[in-house]
């Protein structure tokens, strides 16, 4: 075969080339994504970011070439090619629009017409929004601005959208790029004695959509992609420098309804020119928010109880936090001619959140010295993710043949340089029978009286009630986290046309990359905690009734909210955060202070290597059909470092034993890929895929440590010997496009995934420092044997210019996916001897299995929106939902002795998410009388939908934080 197809590449490599630019004929603005066809023939090609296109390898000869782009007149052009040169032909494309009314809204909606122009030339399977689209909602990141896409549900965070569940996957199961380059995995910080979104997943809460100048999501993959993306890979391409001087920039005030807080600003600025006759390009973008994110919440805690799953505490919490996010983008291209040229990127982005939280805590249902409790705690914390990426690509054309490089450093970085938390106590606070109620749900804690018997009133009076002079300090911790993942990486593809017959014609295409990672994790920590708060007590004069700091000494008397949460719950005077700091920070001698020796744990430091080649054919039979397929390899070495420790049962901040280790792996794999696309009519096609992909473990979780707490009867552990996730994919999509820019889509796909990767928790039976056997419960993540995920997506755009008089200008635009997953997991039964009394004695433990869906998927995706435009005005009310997804698994119950009646709703306790939905508004005008300037409006989260988490069952609530409405007005200039 090989001997057959180089003399068709040599002959390709001797004919003709046809080159040139496509461009809109009113605003002479390129044309991106448009297609180029010589009739009768299988020679096509696609216009770039600047519009250009290139056929290469044509016969001698002379042709019809037909120019299209969906939104456009079509134009056909007759050209004479000879062999061994280039012809030049530029064409300008007009809006399919007779009245000036129409150009206008045409001109609105030209983001569109790119994005579905782009989708339809692609050979993949992929959805594209343009910058324009992104621009008609009131999306605060780009993972927000994602979700609006078919398929994808979000992971949030605070109130904003954080990462991306690409058909009902985890995020660590799909890839986030800009302009093809990895984004680097962002940890997610500390919380107590565990670290945070330890995974390979992206955070893109910091990448402001204004930078943006196309969003892909690639669904399924072709050979010259990364194969870790079984979800999928969503691709943001930044803004690039047209023909001409561009600048427009816009402001924002905005308003958040919660907190009545009016300091909320955005500023966004964007400005490109080309030089020197159009072969050096510059191009910038800047965007600055600060946003109040602040909420009103409650968590709720359950404790397991032999056959019941009583409540366990309540805690009620005051959350102010602001964010600050910047982003900065610019390139600089060069032309060097022949479809020749060099660009140099550069990105930043970043988002510090600055959060205080004040919390009321309410203990119930523990026996021991938390019984009947009430705590007071305050928590300042401030979090920087920022990611900057470099890099230089490079294409060049030798005639036919084609190369094309790219060479990148990225970083990204969290980094919670103080995190303080300070925390009173008072015990037995609450009446006695809080205990004797039965199941307390949490809307009656704060019915309960306080015990009158010890304190003589309710509440006292004042700043001198009990519930502020007698509560004691029961702690105040320090923490540091650092976390940094870094990537060099490099890529280089190189194409050769081949030419079968003028009805089949295509091109193979080789390559191979490298990536070297090194991602770190580190954590300090110091607590001052009894007896050394009573010798503070006493070095400070500071001792109340119960020998200890008292909580009056730190009050804040102006703050207290009668209506918190709408008037479900009160919230007490709480903390002055300065006085807390002052004395903290600058009094307390650091002497006093231990150092947490056992959050060593959490420090890790994990380096990966990656190396891939591949080798692809892409051929066009006739006008029709196109076949697509290759093979790809991968090869992946990791080095982790840990530390293994025991903790001491004596004193729980020190290790009894501790071992530094370290674990070395790695492992390759071949990734077959096959695409098919065959056009019924030239806007109706249908595509199909059929792929393998993969995902590699977390860092942390290959990492070598293990944690032994003898305390919590608990061990965890990393799991060195994980295998790398699997899949083989199906995809199917049938696409419509119309010809007044709109799509009626429909999608279903099927994956076998095997070796997916969760955090499993089994029951080991053990002896404990005491030579008591008791059940250790080992938490470690680990392989499913296989799990499969199915679904179908709908995607509409239509326009409803159907319809009579000004509703004419309607359009509407909606997505619906189903999802459906199935994984296998283990489930243990502990039965405890009961004799009338609780012990710790265990009889049996049974192990059996359970099928559930994956944690993070959801069943049902929906986003409509119903959009106008006509006669400068353009406005959007749009709906956003996701359903329930699981966060966490559960996979040990326990229960007493079989004679007692056996309530099996305990043994539904996995913890979801629950259902989500948002309606958003935006709306703008441009005045005729000044077409360069744009005023706005956005309004967030009109029905003040909450973020909510249940154990088990919706009754049984774990939080619920609402964010509340917020909205901004705005004015923007362009020229």
């Amino acid at each position: 075969m090989l001997v057959t197809v180089l003399p068709k590449v040599a002959l390709a490599q001797q004919a003709g080339v046809l080159s040139g630019v496509v461009s809109e004929g009113l605003t002479k603005d390129p044309l991106i994504g448009a297609t180029v066809r010589l009739q009768n023939t299988s020679y096509g090609a696609v216009t770039d970011l600047r519009g250009r296109y290139r056929l290469a390898g044509v016969p001698a000869g002379t042709y019809t070439a037909t120019f299209a782009y969906i939104g456009y007149k079509s134009e056909t052009r007759t050209v004479t090619i000879v062999d061994g040169q280039t012809v030049e032909l530029n064409v300008a494309l007009d809006v399919v629009a007779v009245t000036t009314e129409e150009i206008v809204v045409m001109g609105q909606l030209q983001g569109q017409s790119r994005a579905l122009n782009n989708q339809a030339a692609s050979n993949k399977i992929v959805n594209i929004v343009d910058a324009e689209r992104i621009g008609e909602f009131p999306d605060q990141n780009a993972a927000e601005a994602v979700a609006r896409i078919p398929g994808v549900a979000l992971r949030r965070d605070g109130g904003e959208g954080q990462k991306l569940i690409i058909r009902g996957l985890d995020p660590n199961l799909s890839s986030a790029t800009i302009n093809g380059e990895r984004i680097p995995g962002t940890a997610g910080g500390v919380d107590g004695n565990r670290l945070q979104d330890v995974g390979r997943s992206a955070s893109l809460s910091f990448i402001p959509p204004d930078m943006i100048k196309t969003i892909e999501v690639f669904k399924a993959l072709t050979p010259d992609q990364d194969a870790d993306a079984i979800g999928g890979t969503v691709n943001f391409i930044t803004r690039n420098a047209k023909e001409g001087l561009q600048f427009n920039a816009n402001g924002r005030w905005g308003y958040h309804f919660l907190d009545r807080d009016p300091t909320m600003y955005q500023f966004n600025a964007f400005g490109s020119n080309r030089f020197l006759d159009g072969k050096l390009g510059a191009v910038f973008t800047a965007s600055y928010q600060r946003a109040n994110r602040s909420a009103e919440s409650y968590d709720a805690g359950y404790i397991q109880t032999v056959d019941s799953l009583p409540l366990n505490d309540l805690r009620i919490a005051d959350r102010v936090e602001y964010r600050s996010r910047l982003g900065l983008s610019g390139a600089i291209d060069v032309d060097l001619g022949g479809g020749s040229e060099l660009v140099f990127r550069g990105n930043y982005g970043s988002t510090n959140r600055d959060a205080i939280e004040r919390r009321t805590r309410y203990f119930t249902a523990v026996a021991g010295n938390s019984s009947r409790a009430l705590n007071r705690d305050i928590r300042d914390r401030r979090i920087t993710t920022d990611l900057i990426n470099l890099s230089v690509s490079g294409k060049h054309i030798f005639g036919a043949p084609e190369l094309d490089y790219q060479f990148s450093f990225s970083r990204s970085g969290s980094d919670q340089p103080t995190s303080t938390s300070v925390a009173f106590q008072l015990s037995n606070a609450l009446a006695p029978q809080i205990r004797t109620a039965g199941n307390i749900g949490i809307a009656d804690v704060q019915q309960f009286a306080y015990d009158t018997t010890r304190f003589g009133s309710a509440r006292g009076s004042g700043a001198n009630g009990f519930l502020y002079t007698f509560p004691v300090l029961s702690g105040n911790v320090f923490q540091t986290f650092n976390s940094a993942d870094r990537d060099f990486a490099g890529r280089a593809n190189f194409k050769l046309p081949l030419t079968l017959s003028n009805n089949a014609t295509g091109y193979i295409k080789f390559g191979g990359m490298f990536r070297t990672k090194v991602r770190d994790s580190f954590v300090n920590e110091i607590s001052l905690s009894a007896p050394r708060t009573d010798s503070l007590a006493r070095a400070f004069g500071l001792v109340g009734p119960t020998e200890n700091v008292r909580f009056s000494t730190f009050i804040d008397s102006s703050f207290a909210d009668s209506d918190f949460l709408n008037g479900r719950f009160f919230l007490d005077r709480s903390f002055n955060l300065s006085r807390v700091n002052d004395f903290f920070l600058n009094q307390v001698p650091r002497s006093l202070y231990n150092t947490i020796e056992v959050r060593d744990v959490l420090n890790y430091v994990a380096r990966e290597n990656v190396g891939g080649g591949y080798m692809m054919g892409e051929f066009n039979i006739g006008d029709n059909l196109m076949v697509l397929g290759g093979l790809r390899y991968e090869f992946t070495a990791v080095d982790a470092q840990g530390v293994y420790g025991i903790i001491s049962q004596v004193n729980s901040q020190r290790f009894g034993s501790r071992v530094d280790s370290t674990v070395q792996t790695n492992y390759g794999a071949l990734f077959p890929m096959f695409h098919l696309r065959y056009r019924f009519q030239p806007q109706t096609e249908l595509r199909l895929a059929v792929t393998r992909t993969l995902s590699r473990p977390n860092y942390y979780d290959v990492v070598p440590y293990e944690e032994v707490l003898f305390g919590e009867s608990t061990i965890r552990r990393g799991n060195p010997n994980l295998q790398p996730t699997l899949s083989w994919n199906f995809d199917a999509m049938f696409s419509q496009y119309l010809g007044n820019i709109g799509i009626l889509s429909f999608g279903a796909f099927h994956k076998r995934i095997d070796n997916y990767i969760y955090q499993v928790s089994t029951i080991e039976l053990r002896f404990n420092e005491d030579g008591d056997e008791v059940p250790f419960i080992i938490r470690t993540p680990t392989n499913a044997s296989f799990s499969r995920i199915w679904g179908v997506e709908v995607d509409i755009q239509l326009p409803l210019d159907f319809l009579p008089g000004f509703l004419k200008n309607l359009r509407l635009y909606a997505n619906y996916s189903f999802l459906n997953t199935e994984t296998v997991v283990p489930q243990f039964l502990i039965i405890r001897e009961l004799d009338g009394r609780v012990t710790d004695r265990v009889r049996e433990v049974q192990q059996s299995e359970r099928r559930i869906q994956l944690p993070g998927q959801t069943n049902n995706v929906l986003n409509v929106a119903l959009g106008y435009e006509g006669g400068g005005f353009s406005g959007r009310l749009s709906y956003n939902f996701q359903d329930r997804n699981i966060l966490s698994v559960n996979i040990n119950s326990e229960r007493g002795n079989p004679r007692v009646p056996f309530n099996p709703s305990i043994f539904n306790r996995d913890t979801w998410f629950a259902p989500f939905g948002r309606m958003d508004f935006t709306a703008s005008y441009r005045p005729p009388f000044a077409l360069n300037y744009k005023f706005f409006l956005e309004v967030t989260n009109l029905t003040n939908q909450p973020e909510t988490s249940y154990l088990g069952d919706p009754s049984r609530i774990l939080y619920e934080r609402f964010y509340g409405v917020w909205g901004n007005v705005g004015v923007g200039i362009s020229f």
